[in-house]
C-alpha cells in the first residue's frame, strides 16, 4: 500500500513540475498567451435599465491588460473628453470594449488619436447584445445624454453574436456543457493558467465552432434575425428623429478571414447588410479591407480567440472606421 501511494504521489509531483515548467516557459517566451478574465469591479448591474454598464472611475484587469473607466462610464483613454466638441458614440460588446489590449489600443482609441476635433466615446460592455444596445439608446434619450455629450453620430459595432438575445440555452453554445458542469473550476483555470489556454487552442478550433454556431441564426425566417432587423430599424428611427447619424459596423470573425474565399463564408453579414440597406440603414464592413492587408488572420486577433482583436487588429479597424467617418470627424 505504501509503495502504491508513493508511486501515485511521485507521478502527481512529476506532472505538477512539468506543468509549472511549461507555465514558466509560456510566460517568458510567449507573452501573447494570457490568462482570461475581467475584474468584476469594472462592471455595474442595471445601469441602462436592466442592462449592465461599466462602473465609472473604476480600474482593473481584463485578459492581462489594464482597463480604466472614466467618469462617464466610457473606457478611458489619455484624451480627455471635451464637451464643447461633437462626439461619436461607439456601442458594442467586449470586442469593441477591447479585451486583452490596453486603454489606448482599442479601435475607438486609435480612431480618437486621428483627430482632436471630436470625441470618440467607447460605450461597450462585456456580454452586450442588441437588446442591450437598444437599452443604451433608450436610456440616453430618456436622460438627454445625446444632447449633453453633443453626440452627432452613433456606431453600433455588430458581431455575429449580437443577434443572440440569450433565448437559446447557453449549454447549446460551443463548450457549453463543460462550462455548465465545471463552471467554477474552468473560471479559475482560465484566469490563472497559460498552459490551459495553450492546450485548448491546440485541441479545439473554437473560432470555427463559434462561427458555425452563430451563423445558424442568419436566415430570413429566423425569429432572432427578424427581430434584430426590426430593432436596428427602430434604433435608426430614434436616431434620425434627433438628427443623429447611425452606422452599423459589422465586425468579422477570425475564421472568416482565415478562409475568405470559402463559399458562403460572409453570408451572415451579407444577408444582414442586404436587409438593413433595404430599410435605408448605413452598413459598413471592414472584411474586404482587412483581407486586403494580407496580414494572417490570426495576427489580427488575440491568441486562440476568433472574436476579439489584437492591438494590430484594432489599428486596422480604426484605419477603416476613420475613413468611413471622415465626414463626421470634424467639428464643423
Amino acid at each position: 500500500m505504501k509503495k502504491l501511494l508513493f508511486v501515485i504521489f511521485y507521478n502527481l509531483a512529476a506532472v505538477a513540475v512539468i506543468l509549472l515548467v511549461l507555465e514558466l516557459v509560456l510566460f517568458l517566451f510567449f507573452p501573447y498567451i494570457k490568462p482570461l478574465g475581467t475584474d468584476r469591479n469594472l462592471i455595474a448591474d442595471s445601469v441602462y435599465f436592466d442592462s449592465p454598464g461599466l462602473r465609472p472611475n473604476s480600474f482593473g484587469n481584463s485578459n492581462g491588460a489594464v482597463m480604466e473607466v472614466d467618469q462617464y462610464g466610457f473606457r478611458k483613454t489619455h484624451r480627455k473628453i471635451d464637451l464643447s466638441k461633437k462626439s461619436i458614440l461607439l456601442i458594442g460588446n467586449s470586442v469593441t470594449l477591447g479585451l486583452g489590449v490596453d486603454n489606448d489600443s482599442t479601435f475607438a482609441a486609435f480612431t480618437q488619436a486621428k483627430t482632436s476635433e471630436i470625441n470618440v466615446l467607447n460605450l461597450s460592455v462585456i456580454g452586450f447584445n442588441l437588446a442591450d444596445f437598444n437599452n443604451v439608446f433608450r436610456y440616453y434619450l430618456s436622460r438627454n445624454l445625446f444632447d449633453s455629450l453633443n453626440v452627432s453620430a452613433v456606431v453600433i459595432c455588430w458581431c455575429l453574436s449580437d443577434v443572440y438575445f440569450g433565448s437559446v440555452n447557453n449549454i447549446e453554445m460551443p463548450g457549453g456543457t463543460m462550462r455548465y458542469i465545471f463552471s467554477d473550476f474552468l473560471t479559475f483555470i482560465r484566469s490563472h493558467s497559460r498552459t490551459y489556454i495553450f492546450a485548448k487552442n491546440i485541441i479545439f478550433d473554437r473560432p470555427a465552432n463559434y462561427f458555425d454556431f452563430y451563423k445558424q441564426f442568419y436566415y430570413e425566417d429566423n425569429g432572432l434575425f427578424k427581430s434584430s432587423v426590426d430593432t436596428l430599424q427602430s434604433i435608426s428611427k430614434m436616431a434620425s428623429d434627433r438628427n443623429i447619424h447611425l452606422y452599423i459596423l459589422q465586425l468579422p470573425y477570425e475564421y472568416q478571414l482565415r478562409y475568405p474565399t470559402r463559399a458562403g463564408i460572409f453570408q451572415p453579414q451579407e444577408i444582414l447588410a442586404s436587409k438593413l440597406k433595404s430599410r435605408r440603414l448605413t452598413v459598413i464592413d471592414p472584411a474586404e479591407f482587412l483581407e486586403g492587408t494580407k496580414i494572417p488572420a490570426g495576427n489580427l486577433y488575440l491568441y486562440g480567440d476568433g472574436i476579439h482583436f489584437s492591438e494590430t487588429g484594432h489599428k486596422y479597424i480604426a484605419n477603416f472606421l476613420a475613413d468611413c467617418l471622415k465626414t463626421e470627424m470634424t467639428s464643423k
